[in-house]
Order: structure tokens, then sequence, then C-alpha cells
């Protein structure tokens, strides 16, 4: 994965330091560790469909922005 696809951040839910990832990543089972307590964050499968869903519809209100 390189560097731009992880330009999005959320706080660790420990040490509240910011945990790159790229959601794409994230709703594909991707893990990732937060860089300061190695804490992993992800989601849960069964979730999968409500989160690809809500991607769609961001990326929808992207293009009628743009």
């Amino acid at each position: 994965m390189s560097n731009s696809s992880l330009s999005n951040s959320m706080p660790c839910p420990i040490c509240k330091t910011n945990i790159p990832f790229d959601p794409i990543g994230l709703i594909k089972g991707a893990q990732f560790a937060c860089p300061g307590c190695q804490a992993q964050i992800g989601i849960s499968g069964q979730e999968v469909p409500r989160a690809e869903e809500a991607l769609e519809k961001l990326e929808e209100i992207k293009k009628q922005k743009s």
C-alpha cells in the first residue's frame, strides 16, 4: 500500500495516537496497527456490507460536488 492511500487517520481508542488507514483496505478486512501502542483496528466481517454501502454513498456525494 502506498502512503497516498493512507491519507485517512483515526485516533487510537487506547492511546489517542492517529492511526493512518486505507478505507478500501479497511472494508476489505485489513487490520491497521497504531504506531504508538501497536493496537490493531479493523471492522468485523459482518459490518463489511454496511461499510461498503457507506463508502459508495460518500463517492456519490463527491461526484455530485465536483
